[in-house]
């Protein structure tokens, strides 16, 4: 047993198991940047790097316009290689690393690693609330709080001190992707000029919204995720819901689609027998891959609808459809849309005004500038916030971007990041840094001594 646990002990400290980790995280990564030609970069991010096992195929490595390869090959994910890596690292440094302080200097070490580890998280936590500091501020109380550490590492390692604090920084650097593949969220918010907004529209998840106009001080919303919609296309049941005026049943549903006026020189009928898809045809189109001109999926649905077991007709919703399609569908005003996926917000921006700068002789922009409204009635904020090109808003645990603007300049387009971990790599890299810079220093410090010494 015990001869077992060595030997796994052995291979997961061992340097020869940290040169296969990096060469198999740039196959990994190879694959996945050829991969990224014809998926989008969301699915490559999931089933290359956010996960234990993926799959090769051998395809990515020939172009497929000159012959065409079959199968592939099973290959260790992003977070196997990742977690590995920091198994790694840290059963080097426990069995290799001995620390060699006792009594006060080991106590006196501990306490100031603590005082350097609260530093940074009273930093974190702070920024994430707030987002007071500019990024040199920001860096240079991070060093300050790295050399901390650093003080801390000399008691309990000595002269390892540099070199363990950099293993530090490679181990949470690492650590930092395991937060964001898990608690990260990103979203775009639309504002039209004049205009007030609520909500974070998830432009990689979709929904067929049904909405109840009805009530004067509200709407009433029932949403079906584009999941449940392609499931129930391909089943081909029907999805109910007691919330839902109708029942549906989903014909046909494209993930990415172009939609054209249907004619009779084209041949091409129309999907929809009801509603403003009338006259409108969709056809499915390849899923964007991030590398073209278009970057997001633009789905549509043939759905028929059906109330107390008639059926009402045939619909084609679609995210080319921008107008309500109302429905006799009884008591109330409902009306449905095929949107992308809504989250709503607590505090509300209004766009207050917009303006967009272009290069003098061209159509390329300069700079766009956002001025809005922030109230949030939960926190008592009432005031006016302004986002730039490179002046992001930090608010709720959340970050406002200026990702674009809407044609014609008519409202500004905001990209609306949540990620609870995304000081940790400025903290990883600036760590790194002190590390290997009073490593080497002390080294060259060292040398410079022992030159003098044998030239006096």
């Amino acid at each position: 047993m015990r001869r077992g646990l060595g030997a796994l002990v052995a291979v997961l400290g061992s340097l020869r198991l940290t040169v296969a980790l990096f060469a198999m995280a740039m196959v990994l990564i190879f694959a996945g940047t050829l991969a990224q030609v014809r998926h989008g970069i969301w699915i490559v991010m999931e089933h290359y790097f956010r996960t234990f096992w993926t799959w090769i195929d051998l395809q990515l490595f020939v172009p497929p316009d000159r012959f065409e390869i079959h199968g592939g090959f099973p290959f260790p994910g992003g977070f196997t290689i990742g977690g590995l890596l920091i198994a790694n690292l840290l059963v080097a440094h426990a069995t290799r690393f001995k620390m060699k302080a006792r009594g006060g200097r080991l106590a006196g070490g501990l306490a100031v690693i603590a005082v350097g580890v609260g530093c940074l998280v009273g930093l974190t936590l702070w920024q994430t609330r707030s987002g007071h500091y500019g990024f040199l501020p920001l860096v240079g109380m991070i060093a300050v709080a790295a050399g901390i550490l650093y003080v801390g590492c000399m008691l309990l390692f000595q002269r390892r001190a540099g070199i363990v604090l950099l293993h530090a920084g490679v181990i949470l650097l690492l650590a930092s992707e395991f937060v964001t593949a898990a608690f990260a969220e990103e979203g775009n918010m639309t504002i039209d000029e004049g205009e007030t907004t609520r909500y974070v529209e998830d432009i990689r998840a979709y929904e067929l919204a049904f909405i109840d106009r009805s009530p004067e001080d509200h709407n009433r919303v029932v949403a079906i995720p584009g999941e449940r919609l392609a499931a129930a296309a391909r089943s081909g049941g029907r999805i109910e819901h007691p919330r839902l005026p109708v029942s549906l049943r989903v014909d046909r549903w494209m993930k990415n689609s172009r939609v054209f006026r249907a004619s009779r020189r084209a041949q091409a009928t129309s999907d929809a027998t009801r509603g403003e898809g009338t006259g409108l045809v969709a056809r499915e189109t390849a899923p964007v891959t991030g590398v073209g001109e278009q970057n997001v999926n633009a789905p549509s649905a043939v759905v028929t609808l059906f109330r107390d077991g008639k059926k009402l007709g045939r619909w084609l919703v679609s995210l080319y459809i921008e107008q309500l399609q109302s429905l006799d569908a009884g008591e109330g005003d409902w009306a449905m849309a095929l949107r992308f996926e809504r989250h709503y917000k607590p505090y509300a921006m209004k766009l207050l005004d917009f303006q967009h700068e272009k290069f003098v002789g061209t159509e390329k922009p300069k700079a766009f500038r956002s001025e809005l409204r922030l109230r949030d009635p939960r926190a008592d904020v009432n005031r006016r916030v302004e986002i730039s090109m490179n002046q992001p808003l930090r608010y709720a645990g959340e970050t406002f971007y200026q990702s674009g603007f809407k044609p014609d300049n008519k409202g500004t387009i905001l990209q609306v990041v949540r990620n609870p971990g995304w000081l940790i790599p400025y903290i990883a890299c600036v760590t790194i840094a002190v590390g290997m810079g009073l490593h080497l220093g002390g080294h060259l410090v060292g040398f410079v001594r022992r030159t003098r010494g044998r030239n006096a």
